[in-house]
């Protein structure tokens, strides 16, 4: 097939990463794929240190352009002959659209599938001309999970059969259950008897590492022999913030700050439980598949496509977002069951290994582009 993936988007975000991850594995299994962004770019960098071709040559997000950007998606979509669009990014969405049509108004024989991705905790915009859209140029909207399906659905009228949802998935070898992380034990000064909960991500409000701490000083009180493990980046919230919401030496002492770190795995791994504590986002909620993957119990918030993820009591424990009173209790009940809480770390591995793999997200994606293909020609 030949796909153009449009990825412009000028930061990495989760859907910067879904576009890329997603033309990288369709790139390997041999299809024609071009990435469309901003010269650049942390997506249009990506994909060409993988050797991806890509198009610079448009002005997606910057309106005064569209007469330019008409002409040369026009000029390029049929150069390539490009059966697929797949836009992941709401700007210039409309042009991909304008494009495609005019083509097709001028040749019936010219015949391309216009997919729109959604990943956004945003809805999408509610008014007329969205939905008229997405109801008449888009042949599939794909979304990354039933949470955002249900707002697709309710703003903009459309019929379920028109969107699927279909997961991101995690890398199962970098994300691997992997045990020996001596040298990691010395470097953060953890004693060998010491459990630890952990938490990874930048350190934003939305995060929740206000109610992570508020549980830990909980735990603290009952549990002695645990520790809490917070990685991650300042970006609106700072280390010393948070020091100063843990409270008391006593407290600030059982919590380890790593800031960034390029060795995530290797971090989930040193740690007994995994926490997603968020309050807000997760439309995309990577790392609690990454926790599962790691095979360690996971106990998240009832958040985005946090719930979808977790299987209750199986793989690990819902909470309401902002409840640090249930999620201290939850933790503690994994500190006290060792067994119970590995059982529900090899399950969680086994559950991504069943439905959150590389290999079943490139096939879906192939089996709704070849299905569009497939109308396309019947027409």
């Amino acid at each position: 097939m030949n796909i153009v993936q449009v990825v412009n988007i000028r930061w990495w975000n989760a859907i910067a990463e879904y576009g890329i991850s997603l033309s990288k594995g369709l790139y390997k299994r041999k299809h024609q794929v071009f990435v469309v962004g901003e010269k650049n770019t942390p997506p249009v960098i990506k994909a060409e240190g993988w050797g991806i071709p890509t198009f610079t040559h448009f002005n997606l997000n910057k309106p005064w352009c569209f007469l330019s950007d008409f002409f040369r998606l026009r000029k390029f979509l049929k150069k390539e002959k490009i059966q697929i669009v797949n836009a992941h990014y709401g700007a210039g969405f409309f042009i991909l659209a304008l494009a495609i049509k005019s083509l097709q108004l001028e040749n019936s024989n010219f015949k391309i599938g216009l997919v729109r991705t959604r990943g956004e905790m945003r809805p999408p915009k509610n008014n007329w001309f969205n939905r008229i859209i997405h109801q008449k140029a888009v042949d599939k909207l794909i979304v990354s999970s039933d949470f955002v399906k249900k707002l697709s659905v309710n703003s903009l009228n459309l019929s379920e059969s028109k969107i699927t949802t279909v997961y991101p998935f995690v890398d199962t070898e970098k994300f691997r259950m992997d045990g020996g992380q001596e040298k990691l034990h010395k470097k953060l000064h953890i004693e060998e008897n010491i459990m630890l909960v952990g938490i990874v991500g930048r350190l934003d409000p939305v995060k929740g590492h206000r109610f992570f701490i508020e549980a830990a000083r909980k735990i603290s009180v009952k549990n002695p022999n645990v520790k809490f493990l917070i990685v991650g980046d300042e970006k609106n919230i700072k280390i010393k913030d948070l020091e100063r919401i843990a409270g008391n030496p006593g407290i600030r002492n059982k919590i380890i700050f790593t800031g960034f770190c390029s060795n995530v795995s290797d971090m989930m791994n040193l740690c007994d439980i995994g926490v997603v504590a968020s309050i807000g986002s997760e439309a995309i909620s990577r790392v609690t598949m990454e926790w599962m993957s790691v095979g360690k119990p996971v106990v998240g918030t009832k958040v985005g496509s946090i719930p979808e993820i977790i299987q209750e009591e199986i793989t690990g424990f819902l909470v309401p977002p902002g409840d640090s009173d249930l999620m201290a209790q939850k933790i503690d009940f994994l500190l006290k069951n060792k067994k119970k809480a590995q059982i529900m770390g090899k399950e969680g591995r086994k559950h991504i290994e069943n439905v959150f793999t590389r290999d079943i997200f490139i096939k879906k994606m192939e089996e709704i582009y070849s299905e569009i293909i497939r109308l396309k020609d019947n027409r």
